[in-house]
């Protein structure tokens, strides 16, 4: 079987920009739609509230849901190039690509599928708190099996990489803790828990929004000539 060649025609930062600028439009839609429920009180199962469910940042089966699961599909399927076409790669390397790409498909079906939160859902925690309590062990062992490639990997790269771990994880992590934590005292239709919800889902794109950036800008540099509008 011949190999197969790859040739990367888009602009990383363009690219960033492109994502920056749909999280920032979703964002907006999500608050307009919020504080259209709040001033018109639409009754739950009416047009006007399944409207708003379509744009809300915090619900499911919507578009902001598309956009963050295709983002993270997006993200495993670098990954998986990145572990192919990196020259003089270790095949220890190489697993830890993959592993990572793996667990980055399944984040994007669990964006869709919503597992953690049916965790939570089927047990004595509230609002998914019981899939975080999974989720957060499983991610430290990632971590601690991933450090011998990030420290391989060259500074630029790692400081980026850093960054989009700082956001997603601020977000899917610390943030959304203290969100359900407040949700399972005040519940969730308060001014405070939509800001907290918002601020978690933005925090979660924007971390994958770099994160695309970095894997993209890493494979510019296995071109054999530069990815356009660097």
């Amino acid at each position: 079987m011949s190999d197969v060649s790859i040739t990367l025609r888009i602009s990383p930062r363009r690219a960033l920009g492109v994502m920056a600028v749909l999280i920032g439009v979703l964002v907006a839609a999500s608050t307009a739609a919020v504080g259209a429920l709040a001033l018109f009180r639409w009754p739950e199962g009416s047009l006007g509230y399944e409207c708003v469910k379509m744009f809300w940042l915090d619900t499911e089966n919507n578009l902001p849901t598309l956009y963050q699961s295709l983002a993270l599909g997006f993200a495993a399927a670098l990954m998986f190039v990145v572990a192919r076409v990196s020259p003089g790669l270790p095949p220890a390397d190489r697993t830890r690509w993959r592993v990572l790409a793996s667990v980055f498909v399944f984040l994007a079906l669990d964006e869709i599928l919503r597992f953690h939160e049916t965790v939570g859902d089927t047990s004595s925690f509230h609002f998914g708190a019981a899939g975080l309590a999974i989720y957060v062990p499983v991610a430290v062992l990632l971590v601690l099996y991933w450090i011998p490639l990030l420290r391989r990997l060259d500074g630029r790269l790692q400081r980026v990489l850093l960054v989009a771990a700082v956001l997603y994880v601020g977000g899917a992590g610390c943030i959304e803790v203290a969100s359900q934590l407040y949700a399972g005292v005040a519940g969730k239709a308060t001014p405070l828990y939509v800001v907290l919800a918002t601020l978690e889902e933005t925090m979660e794109m924007a971390g994958i929004a770099v994160l695309l950036y970095a894997l993209l800008d890493h494979l510019c540099k296995f071109q054999a000539t530069p990815c356009s509008a660097p």
